[in-house]
């Protein structure tokens, strides 16, 4: 999925830095780059695919939906809608 990014990378750390590929220091900063924007772009496509899910599920919808339910179905589909959509800056969903 990211080759092409390990591509860039390589050519960026070893041809244009002219770090020796193989050698701790070569090795240590391709990873880093690699990585780090591999984690950024993974993270901005979370935040953006929960924003877009957010915007269909308006926290006053949510409550109006969960306060008929029984406490313990309620707490279920509050504990599956709060994994699915967290309203806070955490999430529950794993990178």
């Amino acid at each position: 999925m990211f080759s092409w990014w390990d591509n860039l990378s390589a050519i960026f750390t070893f041809q244009i830095l002219g770090l020796v590929k193989g050698t701790q220091l070569g090795d240590a900063v391709h990873f880093f780059i690699f990585d780090t924007v591999k984690i950024f772009i993974l993270l901005i496509s979370i935040i953006y695919f929960i924003t877009f899910i957010q915007s269909y599920f308006p926290l006053e919808k949510i409550r109006v939906y969960l306060s008929g339910k029984s406490k313990i179905v309620g707490h279920i589909l509050a504990g599956i809608f709060g994994i699915i959509t967290p309203f806070c800056s955490c999430s529950a969903i794993p990178l």
